[in-house]
Order: structure tokens, then sequence, then C-alpha cells
């Protein structure tokens, strides 16, 4: 009889062990599952960011092609102008004023290389600066670059700081950290299919229907929070 009983007892162990082991496997297999589908809204979203900077780049720099454009030919009109204006001058016998018109040309020409000379030191700075981070793209850089370039200025001693004083390496880690920059930087790789669970069931926010309408801000926020979930596309 304690035998039987023995048996009986091993027989379930035995069973309580496989159906472990079987719990364990689908639980394994769902995580790589649920895994799968995260790459894959995460490689999708990663192409609709890059398509749309791509457009921004064609876009801006259209923009800046046009802009030179019009700054060449103002510079060949006022260069024509004035020299008009000399020659004028001087059929007219008035040759100081000529000289002197002559000579302020070289003065402006001397402004606006020295203004040139001086961009080129503080754009060496902040390519330095911005040297390691890591940009999603060329563009994103360049966006960023231009943005923050747009607030140096110059202290008393002729060193490039940000407006508010601070100084460039740490503007531009501030600058790094503000969540509204986040679409200019490489994302971080996820922590897995649980964490987004995790961050989504926290955060009390619905999963989005569609990606329509959505910003690159929203849609790379909603990835890192792990709310994208199954996405009508």
């Amino acid at each position: 009889m304690a035998d039987e009983d023995n048996k009986h007892q091993e027989e379930e162990e035995r069973k309580h062990l496989e159906e472990e082991e079987k719990q364990r496997e689908e639980e394994e297999a769902n995580s790589k599952r649920k895994g799968s589908i995260a790459d894959e809204h995460k490689a999708t979203i990663e192409s609709i960011v890059e398509e749309r900077l791509a457009k921004m780049k064609s876009n801006v720099d259209n923009a800046y092609k046009k802009a030179d454009e019009l700054a060449r030919e103002n510079t060949r009109l006022k260069e024509a102008a004035q020299d008009g204006k000399r020659k004028k001058l001087e059929e007219e016998g008035k040759h100081l004023e000529a000289a002197n018109l002559r000579l302020s040309e070289y003065e402006e020409k001397n402004t606006i290389l020295n203004e040139k000379l001086t961009s080129l030191t503080r754009d060496r700075e902040l390519d330095k600066t911005l040297t390691g981070l890591e940009f999603r793209n060329e563009f994103a850089r360049e966006t960023a670059f231009n943005t923050i370039v747009s607030q140096l200025v110059q202290d008393e001693d002729g060193t490039w700081v940000h407006k508010s004083g601070a100084p460039i390496s740490e503007f531009v880690t501030a600058f790094k950290k503000d969540p509204d920059k986040d679409f200019l930087f490489k994302p971080k790789d996820n922590s897995g299919a649980g964490s987004s669970n995790n961050k989504s069931s926290s955060s009390g926010g619905g999963r989005p229907k569609s990606l329509q309408g959505l910003s690159t801000e929203e849609m790379l926020k909603l990835a890192s929070e792990g709310k994208l979930g199954a996405i009508d596309y």
C-alpha cells in the first residue's frame, strides 16, 4: 500500500513538473513573439521618421539654395550700382569722392571677411562640442547645429557662449536632455517587451489606432513609452 502511495505521489510530482515546464515554454514563446512585434513597430516608425526627415531636408536645402541665389544676385546688383556711381564721379572729375567710395567698398568687404572668419571659429567650436552625440542622421545634426548656433554670442573676452551666459558644452548637454529634441537623436535601445508593457500601464494613456496625423516627436514618444501595440497603417 505504501509503495502504491509513493508511486502515485511521484506521478503527481512528475505531472506538476511537466506542467511547469510547459508553462515556462509558453511564456518564453509569448515573450519572443511580443518582442518581435515590438521590433516590427519600431522598424516601421524608424522608416516613417527617416522619410519625414528626408522631406524636411529637401525643403530646407531648396530654401537655402534660393536664399543663396538671391544673396548673390543682390550682391551683383549692388556692385554694379557702385561701379556705375564711381565711374560717373570720375567722369565728372570728382576723383576724391570716387576714391572715398572705393575705400568704403574695401572696408565693407573687409568687415564681411572678418565676420566670416569669426563665424568659422564659432562653428568650429560648436562642431567640436557636437562630436560624439548620436544624431539620427546628418540632417538631424544640421538641424541641431543651426538651432544652437543661432543662440550663441561672444562674451567680453571674445569667447563664444550661449546667450544665457552658459558655456557651449553646458548648453549642448541641456539641449540633448530636452525631450522636445529627442527626435533628432538615435532612439535608445528598448529594454524589452515587459518593460514596454509596464510603461504603458503606468502612463495611463491609450494606444493610437493609426499613425496618421502624428508628428515625429509624438511617434517617438509613444514608441519609447510602449504605447503602439497593434496599429492600423
